[in-house]
Formats: structure tokens, sequence, C-alpha cells
């Protein structure tokens, strides 16, 4: 690992603190502030890029585009991260908040009130704790595809909640309840099949530049969902429309550019599950149309719908036929 501390926070008067705590326990090394997810993910990337990673990442949970907990999910889903300590420093410190944490793979919580009300010395012993005291694992830089995958299987996943949500939301209604019931399935499927791919790729031959534009794409769509999954938890109230709003926003997510790419990576190990998988997504999408006709009178949607199901339908027919390439860079 590198000397490189990675400082997720958006109150400058905190992070100039952080960085006081680090420098007086004679930390030498590198400390990378960030203020957003956004900028989190880049700090991490360009730190990827020097071939090394981050000694510790510390992260607030309310930042200003996402909860730090999806930075933790992000890092402990990744092979080649999850080695890397986690500690959330955090003002909200509720059981539920504390729970959830510990469960995406958090090493530790601190409060940003600590019960002795010494927040400088908690953040000292913090700091002495995981960059002198605590012997960790050597991470293993895993193979990017598997990596990847993981991270799609994620974004499947995190989906596949969202479709749940809608469905308790409509409960009341059964022709609702139902449509979003079988898109969460639907998702589930997907993520099943995405495992079944990472049980086949044991090496990576894929240029290099294809794999930064997939990763880029991964990244994007995840930051795509994510704001979806905020505005949802805005949103207390729920009908058709506004459901079925929300469910083509994430098919509208910049996926198709990330589908080609995947898919055209994978296909030379398994060329029957990749027009599987497109296959699958195509009837996903013809699905997602026709409710969309029976659920709503909005010709805008209809539209919308319509669109997404051909690029779906279109994706099918270039991996039906024996696409053996990716797709060139957009």
């Amino acid at each position: 690992m590198s000397d490189t501390i990675l400082y997720v926070e958006d109150e400058p008067g905190l992070v100039r603190l952080a960085e006081a705590v680090f420098r007086k326990i004679g930390f030498g090394g590198r400390i990378v502030p960030a203020g957003s997810l956004a900028e989190a993910r880049r700090a991490l990337a360009r730190i990827r890029e020097g071939g090394a990673l981050p000694k510790l990442v510390v992260t607030d949970l309310g930042l200003p585009d996402g909860s730090g907990l999806e930075l933790v999910r992000q890092i402990k889903e990744d092979p080649s991260l999850r080695a890397v300590p986690v500690v959330v420093l955090s003002g909200s410190a509720s059981p539920e908040t504390v729970t959830e944490a510990y469960a995406l793979g958090a090493n530790a919580f601190l409060s940003k009130t600590p019960a002795a009300g010494d927040l400088l010395s908690a953040m000292e012993g913090l700091v002495r704790c995981w960059l002198r005291e605590v012997e960790l694992p050597s991470p293993r830089i895993g193979d990017r595809i598997q990596w990847d995958l993981t991270r799609a299987v994620g974004y499947e996943t995190r989906v596949a909640q969202i479709y749940l949500e809608l469905a308790r939301r409509l409960r009341a209604d059964p022709a609702a309840l139902r449509f979003w019931l079988d898109l969460a399935l639907a998702e589930g499927n997907h993520a099943n099949l995405l495992r079944f791919f990472e049980s086949l790729v044991e090496a990576c031959d894929a240029p290099a530049p294809v794999l930064d534009r997939l990763e880029d794409q991964l990244a994007q769509v995840e930051t795509c969902v994510a704001g979806i999954e905020m505005g949802l938890g805005a949103r207390p109230e729920m009908d058709r429309d506004g459901a079925l709003e929300i469910t083509l926003r994430i098919e509208e997510c910049p996926s198709e550019e990330l589908i080609l790419a995947g898919l055209g990576i994978l296909l030379p190990w398994a060329p029957a599950a990749v027009a599987t998988l497109a296959e699958s997504l195509a009837d996903h999408a013809a699905h997602i149309a026709d409710g969309v006709r029976r659920l709503t009178r909005r010709q805008d949607l209809w539209a919308r719908a319509q669109a997404f199901l051909t690029r779906a339908r279109t994706v099918r027919d270039r991996f039906a036929t024996g696409l053996t390439d990716a797709p060139p860079a957009p």
C-alpha cells in the first residue's frame, strides 16, 4: 500500500483538523481530500493509476452527492481494494446507521461527537491504530475483469432493490405490484448470470483501453443509480407514473455502451452465455415497454420505453450474429 490517506469530507474545517492530526502523529505521506463521492471515486482512480492503494480511507456519511456508505460498498466489493481499512467518521451515529456501515464492511465507525467529547484525541487514536498498530493482509491486485464483474453484479442488485421498493410502495395496486416484482426478479437473474461469468474468467487479455472505457462507464451508471436512490428516498409518495419515470431513468442510465463493451469482452469465454444475456436484456426491455403501455396513458413515457426497447433489440441482434470484437470507442 502507498503512504496515502483518502479523507472524504465536505466540511473544510474538519479536513484541516484531520490533516493536523495526521501530521501531529508523524504521518509523512500524502493526504488526499475529497469533498464528494464523485471526487472520492476520481481520487481512488488516480491513486490506483499510480500502481498503489491508499493506506487508509476515512469518510463522512453526509456528502453532497450521496452517502459515504456508497463508498464503503464500492471499496469492499472490489477484490483489489477490500483489504484497505475504511473508517466512517460521522455526526450521524444512530444504531441503524452504525449497523449498516459494518454490514457493508466498514472497519470502524467513529462519531464526530465522541463520548469523551474530544474529537482530536479520538481521531489521533484512530489513525495510530490503523496506520501503526494493526497488521493488515497485503492486498492482491485482482484481475480487472473479475473486479468489473463484481461491480456489475452490485449494480444489478441495487436496481433490483429499487424495483422491490417500488413494488412495496404500490402494493395496493395488483397490476403495478406484479410488474415491479417481475422487474426485480429479472434484475436478480441478470446478476446471477454475471456471477456465472465470474466463474469462467480467470485471466484478462482485453486491451487496457477497452477496460479503461468499461470502468469509466461502470462509474457513470453507478453514479446514475445512486442519484436515483437518493431521489427515491426523498419522495415518500409514489403513483404509477412516478414509478414508471424512475424505471425509465434507471434503464436510460448510460448503460448501452457499457453493455456492448462488457459483452464484447466476455464473448470469447462463453459466446452462448453472452447471447443468452443479450436475449434476456431484450426480453426485459420488452416487458418494460409492455408494462408502460398497460400502466399509463402518457405517450411521452410510451416513446421512451419504445426507444429503450429498440436499443436493447439492437444489442441482442449484434451478439446473436456472432459479434466477436468489443465495439469501437464512442
